[in-house]
């Protein structure tokens, strides 16, 4: 697998396409796309966690002998629960992470360390590499995410054991409406129910977990901002500003 060469004109830009800037040139205009950001990825991650919990509940809970197969190989139900909240932490995380995800970040891409080199030639999902990601790549992704975010999860859960914390008692809004009160609960209940190992998972997805993943989130997103330019489409106003950007930089250079 080759390493990254100049041919790719996008790696090589110095300014950010509209419409992002600088908070030291625009901030007002940059704290508002912070703001669209962190909203989009709020929805985001709370659809990770929901397709993960749908995830868990088709794959072990549906078909009767993977259901058996599945409570005998992990006989403890808190267990199993925990691994189903950790694993909806780490997917929202990763969520979050794509919304996020600034092409035009100012990294050094041409120079390898050592780690590069052995994830090079080990055809691990490396942001430096120059080639697309191959299909075995995107297949085996999330393994290798989830080994890479196995001090994540270790540092992570140490520090949510040594702090004791109520995350109920930072949302103790009551809608009065009954109709309006229902949906609160239940999204309250999703955010705060099992928080810590949610964490967990969202802080795994930060620490180490990120490092494979961040071609995959630079592909998704040259991948989608592509398809839009070749079929003509713009971007919709909910999408994020990095998005936009990336289209609007692809548009620009005629992709």
């Amino acid at each position: 697998m080759s390493t990254v060469t100049p041919r790719d004109p996008l790696l090589t830009r110095a300014d950010q396409p509209s419409p992002l800037v600088k908070v030291t040139s625009h901030p007002i205009k940059w704290m508002r796309n912070l703001i669209r950001t962190l909203v989009i990825a709020v929805v985001v991650a709370h659809v990770g966690m929901v397709v993960v919990m749908g995830l868990y509940y088709l794959l072990f809970e549906v078909y009767n002998p993977i259901t058996r197969a599945w409570h005998h190989a992990v006989s403890d139900p808190y267990l199993r629960h925990n691994l189903r909240d950790v694993a909806e932490g780490l997917l929202g995380g990763f969520c979050a992470q794509q919304i996020f995800w600034n092409h035009y970040r100012k990294r050094d891409l041409a120079k390898l360390n050592f780690f590069d080199r052995i994830e090079l030639y080990l055809h691990i999902p490396n942001l430096k590499q120059a080639d697309k990601l191959s299909r075995w790549q995107l297949v085996t992704c999330w393994v290798v995410a989830l080994l890479y975010a196995i001090p994540g999860f270790v540092v992570t859960l140490l520090v949510v054991k040594s702090v004791n914390f109520n995350l109920d008692s930072v949302l103790p809004i009551h809608p009065h409406a009954p109709a309006v009160q229902a949906v609160w609960e239940r999204l309250r209940n999703w955010w705060t129910g099992s928080w810590d190992k949610k964490l967990i998972g969202y802080g795994a997805s930060l620490f180490f977990g990120r490092r494979p993943m961040s071609k995959i989130f630079d592909e998704v997103q040259f991948r989608f901002a592509a398809r839009m330019v070749r079929r003509g489409k713009s971007p919709r106003f909910w999408y994020p500003p990095t998005l936009q950007a990336r289209y609007n930089d692809l548009k620009r250079s005629a992709y």
